[in-house]
């Protein structure tokens, strides 16, 4: 799985830069695509960025659960950035994160009012592995 830009850059003026933002409603209660390199996610309204992954957001209560169905072959990033979550049989404070990787879904409870940020790696579909 290869990790990192589409393309590569030549020269410090080749690849153009861009940026972008928009306001969303919050995630209350379920992870939300922000941001992908998957163009079905962009259409669907998340911003684009140049590389084989997903960002994703949730806003939850104390008490809420949500599952994310993972792609497949992929690994994830997942981190709270407040309040406390409990992840696969762990507890994770704010600032805390762990790396997932063959698992079909995501689910996490949260233990106290809490925001979370999950990175997705995609896989890459010019790779043959």
């Amino acid at each position: 799985m290869r990790v990192g830009p589409r393309r590569r850059c030549k020269g410090a003026y080749e690849c153009a830069e861009s940026w972008r933002t928009r306001t969303r409603k919050r995630s209350q209660g379920r992870f939300a695509v922000l941001a992908s390199g998957d163009g079905a996610d962009v259409s669907a309204g998340a911003l684009k960025i140049d590389a084989y992954a997903r960002l994703l957001g949730a806003t939850l209560r104390a008490g809420q659960s949500p599952a994310y169905p993972l792609s497949r072959r992929t690994m994830a990033y997942l981190v709270p950035t407040m309040g406390c979550i409990r992840a696969e049989n762990v507890d994770l404070a704010h600032g805390y994160g762990v790396a997932i990787a063959d698992e079909v879904a995501l689910t996490v409870t949260a233990i106290d009012n809490t925001s979370i940020v999950t990175i997705e790696l995609l896989s890459d579909p010019d790779s043959s592995g």
